[in-house]
Parts: C-alpha cells; structure tokens; sequence
C-alpha cells in the first residue's frame, strides 16, 4: 500500500491522532518510517492550508471549465523533411488537468488560434464566467481575440511581463508531453503529419485514460463526469 493510494478518510484520522499525540499503527505493507514522514508532511500541511489540504481533489478550482489557460509551445526537427517547426497551442482546464483544445501547425497565426478558440467553444457551449489567463503573447492581445472571448462571456487575464506563473501549468504539460513522445524520438518522426497524428494520440490518452493524483486516480473525462453526474444528483 502506497501513500499516494491513502483516501482523505483515512489520511484526516491518521493526521488527528497523530496531532492528538496518540499512536498511529502502521498500514499493511507500509514502512514506519515512510509512514511517520507523511503523518507529519499532512501535519504540516494542515497548519499551513487548512484541515483540507491533504485532500487531492481540494487542490482544485470550484468546478470544471472555471479556469482555464492557454500556452505555446515549439517543436523542431531536423529529422521532418522539410526542417519543420511546430508550434502547438494548447488550452488546459485547471479543475480536471483536461486538455481542452489545441492546434498543431507550421504557421503560428491568427487562423491558428482560431481554429484552437472554435474547437474549445464547439466542446463546451457555455463558458459564461470563465477565466482565460495567458502570457502576454502577440495573439493573446490581438483584438480578435479579445473580442471572441468575451462574446462568449469569458474574462480575460493576462500576467504582467517577464511572469510567467499564469501560463506554468500549461508550459509544465508541453514539456512532459515532449519528454514522454518527442525527446529521444526525434528520428521516428519524418514528417509534420507523422508527428501531428502521434500529438493527437497523445492527446487523446492523455484525456481519457492517463489517471492523475488531483482527480482521484482517475482520468481527467472520467474524472469530470463523474463529479458532473454527482452535483446533478445533488440539484
């Protein structure tokens, strides 16, 4: 039994009897040592956070498509034909670590943002109330835009120069993605549509089947429609 595999349940009575000074037997299959070490990390971490720190699903935004962000990145290869570069842009939904939309091309233009901004909207209809943060890239402040978003409601933000915490999360998934299909394999890929189809692949397990600490152990889609179907049975 891992730690990572504790329920909240049984992490917050651990963490009040270990407050309390009280002894906390050792889970099966647990070292004591370990052990101790995350009795006393969830400890930390509830004086600092609060009583809920210790729950992954607490790390969260209120509810899915609340947050969402938008990132660059760009991929070259001398290996393409044609010394292709790639530059991706990619939303990211801060709730569930789902990838929203994204659009891989050879020309980062406005057409590009387009089609990434139609296939976010085509997927999720009301984004009312949304939050849109970004870097203050030349196509975050393109007035076109700016105006899609907030015909559909959604306020945008955008961090102030050389600060790129806004963005991070989404840069941090471009660059686990690049390690995990692109470094090192850089010679399978010899042209752009052979490397577009292994990002869509990617995309597609990344969103459906990867589990993730933040959602449960559960895949993003899964995880999502879950917590959908539960708030419906709440109302």
């Amino acid at each position: 039994m891992r730690p990572q595999n504790y329920t909240f349940e049984q992490r917050k009575e651990w963490r009040e009897a270990y407050l309390k000074g009280e002894h906390v037997p050792t889970p099966l299959g647990a070292r004591r040592a370990t052990f101790i070490r995350e009795l006393r990390d969830w400890a930390r971490k509830c004086k600092r956070f609060g009583p809920d720190s210790i729950d992954p699903s607490a790390k969260r935004k209120d509810s899915p498509i609340a947050v969402i962000l938008a990132a660059a990145s760009l991929v070259a290869s001398d290996e393409m034909s044609t010394k292709e570069a790639a530059r991706q842009f990619g939303v990211k939904d801060m709730f569930t670590g789902e990838i929203i939309s994204y659009d891989l091309s050879l020309h980062p233009n406005m057409a590009q943002i387009t089609r990434m901004l139609k296939s976010a909207f085509d997927a999720h209809p009301d984004l009312r109330g949304l939050i849109f943060p970004s870097d203050q890239g030349w196509q975050y402040m393109n007035k076109k835009y700016a105006s899609k978003l907030a015909a559909k409601g959604i306020s945008q933000s955008m961090s102030r120069k050389g600060n790129c915490y806004d963005n991070s999360i989404m840069e941090s998934f471009f660059g686990v993605m690049k390690n995990e299909m692109y470094y090192g394999l850089e010679d399978t890929y010899k042209s752009f549509s052979e490397f577009k189809k292994a990002v869509d692949e990617y995309i597609v397990w990344h969103n459906k089947e990867r589990i993730r600490e933040g959602c449960g152990y559960k895949s993003p889609i899964f995880f999502r429609a879950e917590w959908t179907k539960s708030r419906q049975t709440i109302q």
